[in-house]
């Protein structure tokens, strides 16, 4: 097993198991190797324990070449220069059809975030108007790990690669944004809350945990 050895200025060594699986030891900067290497052959099996459990939890997304990963399902792209500036999504074949290379990472970005927006507002608004709640505005932003967060001042901010995930984890995040705008902390009252917005909202959670790393 690889472990990613780091040396600092700190008294002691320690151990971190990171989501994606890898292994972070931070030892202090006069640690002789053989040291270290005793210190990790002591650690093993917890390690290797620990490991086992997040990767159990964890299944990747492999998305082919020449594809995109929107609304939980894997979509073929392709270039059609007739369209110049706009995009056209076939939901029933699975195929994006755009006048910009939205293989090209920058193009990419972009897109998705339009899209997302567009998706989002529409989706927020409506369920703000079921629960006959209001926010102010709408932020989107590129988070990697907080997928929605939500002010005092009410702006709800939910990030773009939400949209690479299945509509009912997107219902879920953004149900849960809307749930602070009743209770603004993480009290058994506001997962009360979440639950009568979304019932089904700890199987959206369960993706998240199995596949979220993988939607970056």
């Amino acid at each position: 097993m690889e472990v990613d050895i780091v040396k600092k200025k700190v008294k002691n060594m320690t151990l971190r198991i990171k989501p994606d699986g890898a292994v972070v030891l931070t030892a202090p900067l006069r640690f002789a190797d053989d040291k270290i290497q005793a210190f990790l052959a002591a650690k093993q099996d917890w390690i290797q324990k620990h490991v086992d459990k997040i990767l159990q939890r964890k299944q990747e997304v492999v998305i082919p070449q020449g594809h995109l990963m929107l609304h939980g399902e894997i979509y073929r792209v392709q270039n059609d220069p007739d369209l110049k500036r706009d995009f056209v999504i076939d939901y029933r074949e699975h195929i994006i059809r755009s006048g910009k290379d939205l293989l090209d990472p920058k193009q990419q970005t972009i897109w998705y975030k339009a899209y997302a927006r567009e998706v989002f507002e529409e989706r927020l608004n409506a369920l703000a108007h079921e629960y006959n709640l209001s926010y102010k505005q709408l932020i989107i932003r590129d988070g990697k790990t907080r997928w929605g967060s939500c002010s005092s001042q009410k702006h709800i901010s939910l990030s773009r690669r939400l949209i690479k995930m299945p509509d009912a984890v997107m219902d879920y995040v953004i149900c849960h944004e809307l749930a602070h705008l009743v209770h603004m902390n993480h009290s058994a009252a506001f997962w009360v809350q979440v639950e009568v917005f979304c019932p089904d909202y700890k199987q959206s959670i369960k993706w998240m945990k199995q596949y979220g790393f993988s939607v970056y």
